[in-house]
């Protein structure tokens, strides 16, 4: 039943402050940020940008480009760490620091740039631009 697992997901703490947080940021955007690209097989170039919402959806890009699994799948654990990070704050967020400035690379070990080419990200948090 549907109200049962709604009751036993908001009885843990953890998951509620997420929920908190998922509605206190819900106009911020996680950002993904290409800072470099080589022989990138999914056409991913410098200044690319992917945008998750507080949740940790993908959301639609403008031009319709998404994200290579690949990239996405070396990146998530930085986007977790972000929001962990809301959740943790009950005031204004921190989240700048050298954890978050260091690139992350999409390639595993193996061929120079590795089987599908290289590119190194930055995750970042964009908070909404203000109407006034």
């Amino acid at each position: 039943c549907i109200r049962d697992s709604l009751e036993a997901f908001l009885a843990s703490p953890g998951r509620t402050r997420r929920l908190r947080a998922a509605e206190k940021y819900r106009d911020h955007r996680i950002i993904i940020s290409v800072t470099s690209s080589h022989a990138c097989i999914a056409g991913h170039e410098q200044g690319d940008e992917f945008a998750l919402d507080s949740i940790g959806r993908v959301q639609p890009a403008a031009g319709g480009q998404g994200i290579c699994i690949m990239a996405l799948t070396k990146i998530w654990w930085r986007v977790m760490l972000i929001l962990e990070r809301m959740a943790a704050t009950e005031g204004g967020g921190d989240f700048e620091g050298t954890l978050f400035d260091l690139a992350m690379n999409c390639y595993g070990a193996g061929l120079p740039l590795g089987a599908c080419g290289e590119i190194q990200m930055k995750v970042s948090v964009r908070e909404p631009v203000s109407a006034g």
